[in-house]
């Protein structure tokens, strides 16, 4: 692995457009060794390096880098907010087995449909959408969204996810009952 100060330029590289995708293809293909200077970058000033290591923290999600990811849930950027709902939410993304804790993503979730930002609340709609089946909550709060959100492109959205929509009527099987899906493997 490169020594620590080359990391911090490949982080700092993600601010610079020529260089960001490098930048990330570089550092997501260094594994988790590059975890501590991704965790860095999400204090950085400027929010192109923040948005850039959480896309990262994304593919190489590790128990060190939830508490963070959780952490600029509350930053004053929306991409910023948005991207990490998504890092914690995604399962298409990971590729290792950690995973945030239920309660806590789930609550992150709810309380990303109240974001002012409709981005925010749109990323918390799809997190929302792959477990409502699973969770009584997440299928109320969708219905909100889809009755109540001033954005008519994000009431369309969270529309499809409630019942009748393609999304949730997309988990049943031929015969019509609901497919469950395997537990996720959660860490607290």
């Amino acid at each position: 692995m490169a020594p620590s100060r080359s990391l911090t330029q490949l982080v700092g590289d993600l601010a610079v457009e020529h260089r960001a995708k490098l930048a990330k293809r570089t550092l997501t293909a260094a594994g988790t060794d590059v975890m501590p200077a991704l965790r860095a970058g999400l204090r950085h000033a400027d929010v192109r390096v923040v948005v850039g290591c959480i896309d990262v923290i994304d593919r190489l999600l590790d128990d060190t880098a939830l508490r963070d990811l959780f952490a600029v849930l509350d930053h004053p950027d929306a991409r910023v907010r948005g991207r990490a709902l998504h890092a914690l939410s995604c399962e298409h993304c990971k590729q290792g087995e950690c995973r945030p804790g239920q309660a806590a993503l789930r609550s992150a979730l709810i309380a990303a449909c109240d974001d002012p930002d409709p981005y925010v609340r749109y990323v918390a709609v799809e997190g929302l959408s792959a477990i409502i089946h699973d969770w009584d909550e997440a299928l109320a709060a969708v219905g909100q969204v889809a009755e109540r959100d001033p954005d008519h492109n994000l009431r369309k959205k969270a529309a499809l996810a409630a019942p009748g929509g393609p999304i949730y009527e997309g988990r049943r099987s031929k015969t019509g009952r609901l497919r469950r899906r395997p537990p996720a493997q959660c860490h607290p």
